[in-house]
């Protein structure tokens, strides 16, 4: 087994000109590439990823759901220093046709600390969601602000196990 080689900064910084490439295929592998950056909790590159968050935000409205569900995904790992994006969370949650984008919306307000208590109405509103999914995601996260549990952000959503939902 090989050990994983950690980015470097100059690395980092391709991945957040990839942003806004038009190839929306580039776009979808900067955004799991830094998504992976933030889970290794290395200071130093998520600093370098910081003042990209209104640029991730600005991809929230991206016409593939790909890159907005990686995009949700990146701000909800990112965590609590990337409160700006709590409106627009709210917002996906409420208003993306796409049930995907919708649970990982709800996830990651889950991961966004105490700042995000003010979408709770929103979280609760979405446990009536007609998908399972989403209602699960949005239950996980009400628990996360409700309860102040510290929820790992570097746990990749296929390692955990969610309580499913069914009404």
């Amino acid at each position: 087994v090989t050990e994983k080689k950690h980015p470097q900064k100059r690395t980092v910084e391709r991945y957040l000109t990839e942003l806004k490439d038009t190839d929306q295929q580039k776009q979808i592998a900067a955004l799991r590439k830094l998504s992976s950056v933030v889970c290794l909790r290395q200071e130093g590159l998520t600093a370098v990823i910081l003042p990209f968050v209104p640029d991730i935000i600005t991809l929230l409205s991206h016409k593939s759901w790909k890159v907005r569900s990686w995009a949700v995904r990146l701000l909800g790992r990112i965590g609590p220093q990337a409160e700006a994006a709590i409106p627009a969370l709210v917002f996906v949650l409420q208003q993306d046709r796409v049930n995907t984008v919708r649970e990982v919306a709800a996830y990651a307000l889950g991961l966004l600390g105490a700042k995000a208590k003010s979408s709770i109405p929103v979280l609760e509103k979405a446990l009536h969601d007609p998908n399972v999914e989403v209602r699960t995601h949005a239950h996980m996260a009400l628990r996360n602000l409700r309860l102040g549990i510290k929820v790992s952000a570097n746990i990749d959503d296929d390692e955990t196990s969610w309580l499913k939902i069914d009404d």
